[in-house]
């Protein structure tokens, strides 16, 4: 017996709380009775690690956002692929939109954020949330906060407000938008 493969949906945005739940929504409305689950950046635990760590070192925009690549490499190998061989759907939130709007906003070549994103499999629909949240509590506005302590320019960077208009500007869709990407 062959198991119908499950579909990828990516959710962009800034805020964990309100991706977790509009993920959860979302699911339940693409999935029907089909089980499925949601993944969230943090799993494989390197953004935690990094906090707690005692490093004099602040990196660099580039390796945040290589941290993160890892991060969801991880998400892919051991949540949402193994969900999807199992015909389960998976809401992946964020994917690759979000940690490619902080890329543009840190001043990173957005051919190279590409490049980086490449191992990622297409998702079958792509959403945004459709209002950014004031209070962003997500990946993004992790990685602004860790580069506030480093010395030079990042001191004055605010983050969400160019982070949002990034996000706005990046080749993705309107919010709440199903993608038209393969699958």
């Amino acid at each position: 017996m062959t198991v119908e493969k499950g579909k990828l949906i990516a959710l962009e945005g800034l805020n964990d709380r309100e991706l977790l739940r509009e993920g959860k929504q979302l699911l339940r409305a693409r999935s029907g009775e089909r089980a499925g689950g949601v993944s969230q950046w943090g799993a494989s635990g390197l953004f935690f690690q990094l906090r707690q760590s005692t490093c004099p070192e602040i990196p660099s925009p580039k390796t945040l956002l290589m941290l993160y690549a890892a991060d969801l490499e991880f998400r892919l190998r051991w949540e949402i692929l193994p969900l999807m061989e199992e015909g389960l759907d998976v809401v992946a939130a964020p994917y690759v939109e979000t940690a490619s709007a902080f890329g543009v906003a840190a001043g990173i070549d957005a051919e190279w954020v590409e490049r980086l994103f490449a191992f990622a499999p297409k998702p079958e629909a792509a959403f945004r949330l459709r209002k950014p949240s004031a209070e962003s509590k997500g990946m993004p506005s992790h990685c602004f906060h860790i580069l506030a302590g480093a010395s030079g320019h990042w001191k004055k960077r605010s983050g969400i407000k160019p982070l949002n208009e990034c996000l706005a500007r990046l080749k993705a869709l309107p919010a709440g938008t199903p993608s038209k990407k393969g699958k």
